[in-house]
């Protein structure tokens, strides 16, 4: 099974907040199981699921 995985900069795009905000967000843990490959970050579907569930309000949710 494949799984989908962002970067900072399409989640910055989508969230609409600047890429060294998702940058400390992702040092901060706040995306579970945020993976760093080389100098690169990887954010997992699931992990963005679940921070839209604890931080974000029904009508502010992106389309997952």
């Amino acid at each position: 099974m494949t799984s989908t995985f962002y970067t900072p900069e399409v989640l910055s795009q989508l969230y609409q907040i600047p890429k060294t905000t998702v940058w400390k967000m992702i040092r901060e843990n706040q995306f579970k199981g945020a993976l760093k490959i080389g100098r690169h970050y990887r954010i997992p579907h699931d992990a963005r699921v679940e921070f839209e569930r604890k931080h974000l309000k029904d009508d502010k949710q992106a389309q997952i």
